[in-house]
C-alpha cells in the first residue's frame, strides 16, 4: 500500500513539474499504472493510509479526465473514514500529533469529495451537521512536532468553501429548491461567502479587487471562491434563462441590477482575469484539473449573460477560449474535452442563426 502511495505522489509530482511535455504517455503514468497493481491493498485497508491513497487516486483521474473513476476513489476514502470516525472529535488519551493527522486526512477527503460531487451533480453522502472533528491546528503541538505539518492556513480556508459547497449543493441543489420561492437560501450563502471574505488574510484581500497575486495558492484559493459563487448563482442565471427563451415579461432589464446576476458576472470575470494573469506569469496549471474547469464555469455564464442580452461582445469570452486552447496544447485532458464540448455548442449556435 505504501508503494502505491508512493507512485502516485511521484505521478502527481510529475504532473506539476513545470518543465514536464506531454509525449506519447501522459505525464506521471507509468507512475499510476504501478500504482493500480498495489490498489487491491488500498482497497481492502481502512487505515489512514488507504484513505489518503484513494485521494491521491481520485486526484490523478480527475487530470486524466476520469471523472467517474475519480468519484469512486473520493468516496471510498470519505466512506472509509466515516467508518473508522475520522468525522468525530477523537478522544482525550489521543495523542496530538494523531489527533492532527486524523484531522487533516478527514478534511482533506471532505474537501476532495466536496469537489468530486459539486461537479458530477451526484448525492452528497456527508452531513456537516454530524461532523465535528476540530480544524486543523497547531497549537496543541510542541515545537518539535510543529515540522510535522504544514501551516494550515490556507487548508482552513479550502475546507471552509467546501463546507459553504455542502450547504449549497444540500439546500440551493436540493430537489425542493423552487428558487421563485426560496431565492432566500441563495441570500444565506451570499452571506457566508460575504463573511469568509472577511476572514481572508489581509495579505490576500485586495487580490478579490486586482485579480493579481504573489504566489499560485493565492491564485488556488481565489478561484476556489469564485467557483463556490458560481455554484451558488448559477440557477439563477439558469432560471432567467428560461424565462428569456420563453419571451416571459418577468423577464427584463432590472435583472441586471440584482444581486445574484451581479455577483455572479463578477465572480465569472475574476476568474477569467485570474486565469489570465497566471498564464501571463506562469502561475496557470498547464495539465492540472481544476483551472480549466474553473474556466469552463467561468465561460457558461459569461455565455448566458451574452445570449440574454443578444450582445456578443458585452463579456468577453476570447481570452479564456485562448487559455483553455493553451491549456488544450500543453496536453491537458479536462481542458480538451471542455474546448471540444464548447466548439460542438458553437456549431450548433452557427447553424441555428
Amino acid at each position: 500500500m505504501v508503494v502505491s502511495q508512493f507512485c502516485l505522489v511521484m505521478s502527481l509530482g510529475a504532473v506539476y513539474d513545470k518543465n514536464t511535455i506531454v509525449t506519447d504517455d501522459f505525464p506521471g503514468y507509468s507512475y499510476f499504472k504501478l500504482a493500480l497493481k498495489y490498489s487491491h491493498e488500498v482497497n481492502s485497508s481502512f487505515s489512514l493510509i488507504a484513505i489518503q491513497t484513494h485521494i491521491l487516486f481520485a486526484w490523478y483521474l480527475l487530470i486524466l479526465n476520469q471523472r467517474g473513476l475519480a468519484s469512486i476513489h473520493s468516496a471510498c476514502a470519505v466512506r472509509k473514514a466515516l467508518h473508522i470516525g475520522l468525522h468525530k472529535s477523537p478522544g482525550s488519551n489521543v495523542s496530538p500529533v494523531v489527533k492532527e493527522h486524523r484531522s487533516r486526512t478527514w478534511w482533506t477527503a471532505f474537501v476532495m469529495e466536496m469537489f468530486c460531487v459539486s461537479l458530477l451533480g451526484t448525492p452528497q453522502h456527508i452531513c456537516v451537521d454530524h461532523v465535528d472533528v476540530p480544524l486543523p491546528s497547531r497549537t496543541q503541538l510542541g515545537t518539535d512536532e510543529e515540522g510535522l505539518f504544514f501551516d494550515h492556513t490556507y487548508f482552513t480556508l479550502n475546507i471552509k468553501l467546501a463546507v459553504i459547497t455542502s450547504k449549497i449543493l444540500s439546500t440551493i441543489y436540493a430537489k425542493s429548491f423552487n428558487i421563485a420561492k426560496d431565492m432566500s437560501q441563495i441570500f444565506s450563502v451570499l452571506d457566508s461567502l460575504e463573511q469568509f471574505k472577511k476572514e481572508l488574510p489581509a495579505a490576500i484581500r485586495p487580490s478579490l479587487e486586482t485579480s493579481t497575486v504573489k504566489e499560485r495558492k493565492d491564485a488556488s484559493l481565489l478561484l476556489f471562491y469564485n467557483q463556490t459563487t458560481i455554484l451558488a448563482l448559477r440557477p439563477v442565471f439558469l432560471y432567467y434563462f428560461n424565462l428569456a427563451s420563453m419571451n416571459s415579461p418577468k423577464f427584463n432589464d432590472t435583472i441586471w441590477s440584482s444581486q445574484p446576476v451581479i455577483t455572479g458576472l463578477a465572480a465569472a470575470t475574476s476568474i477569467i482575469k485570474l486565469m489570465k494573469f497566471c498564464k501571463d506569469n506562469q502561475l496557470i496549471s498547464k495539465l492540472g484539473f481544476y483551472d480549466s474547469n474553473y474556466l469552463y464555469s467561468a465561460i457558461s455564464i459569461v455565455l448566458i449573460s451574452n445570449i440574454m442580452k443578444g450582445r456578443k461582445g458585452f463579456y468577453e469570452i476570447l481570452e479564456p477560449l485562448s487559455i483553455l486552447q493553451f491549456q488544450s496544447a500543453c496536453g491537458n485532458m479536462a481542458a480538451r474535452s471542455i474546448s471540444n464540448d464548447l466548439n460542438s455548442f458553437f456549431q450548433i449556435v452557427s447553424i441555428n442563426e
